[in-house]
């Protein structure tokens, strides 16, 4: 992820996001903060007319896979 001021650092992206063609919620927690209890519950709405489409429909299908192959681990664990 990268800020405001041009600084970036990784997140993981963590499994209740929520993926739909016209809205995408991020619930993110920043990998090297996860003890930073400001950022346990941090949320990035985006909306497809506020971003470039090609990109935001990449982004919507790796998460869909991404969060369909966590949901199927987890599943096949019990």
């Amino acid at each position: 992820m990268i800020q405001k001021n041009d600084e970036g650092f990784g997140v993981q992206i963590m499994p209740d996001s929520f993926v739909s063609a016209y809205l995408t919620i991020l619930h993110v927690v920043p990998e090297e903060f996860k003890w930073f209890k400001f950022w346990q519950n941090r949320y990035i709405l985006l909306l497809q007319d506020n971003t470039d489409a090609e990109s935001f429909r990449q982004l919507r299908v790796y998460l869909r896979w991404h969060k369909n192959a966590v949901n199927h681990r987890s599943n096949s664990i019990d």
